[in-house]
């Protein structure tokens, strides 16, 4: 089905084949996976107690995890270990955990409650997610490693699946809805969903002036002309956050390597995130040039080289 995409295909699959004579019943389940992403054979086991203990559990993710990725060289930080080690496990303290589009189960019930996956925006996971948050669900995540699949390795394909993932978050909260759906929301969770989209805007304009600040040094314009108390209060305010939040990061983590891999990879990526803020408001100014869903080819590179 070309039109939304991954979306569109998973709700025609559901609303017009498996679930198209009787709804879906309390305790209908589906899991997701994506074409490369193979579950090892414990993945139920893991992820089905959430759904039985706790009935308003509507959705269960879990990590995802890349063969074809060294850990020790991953400059494009595919494995995430960041996010999927440190920050969901702290989402889901607040019941604000991010679906990611893989690797997960969801109630069927409430999925449909919601109008399926939605089409509204190219990133129908996190969207999912703060649908089904909204609505009083809860969305869990499980920290343990119960899929492997395989990351892009062609450089266009990296690219363009991190300017999809930027350009749907922005279609999220550009959408003239979304701001109706953050409201019924508690603080502290309109704060883990805000987080998206503030990230990726952080990544945009920092970089720019990392490089202008010291090109207008040259010219003696100095941004910082004097150490204030101010100056120096807010500095050492910041950088004590900074070291709290690595100090909080599980202990099996190397919270310096992981946040310096994704700090640089954030800085590969910024043209990707400012062309996709750029398309984002150019399909909210002129509907029909909105961004669509495009998928990221995997050729398999790895592999193929291990085979030979």
């Amino acid at each position: 089905v070309p039109i939304h995409g991954k979306a569109g295909n998973i709700n025609s699959a559901l609303k017009f084949h498996i679930f198209a004579k009787k709804p879906p019943t309390e305790n209908d389940v589906v899991i997701i996976f994506d074409a490369d992403m193979k579950a090892h054979p414990n993945f139920l086991n893991h992820v089905m107690p959430y759904l039985e203990e706790d009935p308003m559990t509507a959705l269960v993710q879990t990590p995802q995890h890349f063969f074809n990725v060294d850990h020790t060289g991953d400059v494009f930080n595919h494995q995430n270990s960041t996010f999927f080690f440190g920050v969901q496990t702290g989402l889901d303290a607040w019941r604000a955990t991010v679906c990611c589009g893989t690797n997960f189960a969801v109630r069927a019930a409430p999925l449909a409650a919601v109008g399926w996956f939605p089409t509204e925006s190219i990133t129908e996971d996190f969207l999912l997610s703060l649908k089904l948050t909204a609505s009083g669900w809860h969305c869990r995540y499980h920290g343990h490693v119960l899929t492997t699949g395989e990351a892009p390795e062609d450089l266009r394909q990296i690219f363009k699946q991190r300017e999809r993932w930027c350009t749907g978050c922005f279609q999220v909260f550009f959408h003239r809805e979304m701001w109706a759906t953050l409201a019924r929301l508690r603080w502290p969770q309109k704060l883990c969903f805000l987080n998206a989209p503030v990230g990726y805007v952080c990544s945009i304009v920092t970089l720019p002036v990392w490089l202008l600040v010291p090109a207008l040094s040259l010219y003696d314009v100095h941004p910082v002309r004097a150490l204030t108390p101010e100056l120096v209060l807010l500095w050492c305010a910041t950088y004590a956050l900074m070291v709290a939040v690595c100090e909080a990061m599980p202990r099996r983590l190397n919270a310096a390597y992981c946040g310096f891999v994704a700090s640089k990879a954030n800085a590969a990526f910024w043209w990707c995130y400012a062309a996709a803020l750029g398309a984002a408001l150019v399909g909210l100014a002129c509907p029909h040039r909105k961004a669509t869903f495009q998928v990221t080819e995997k050729r398999s590179v790895a592999a193929a080289a291990a085979a030979a």
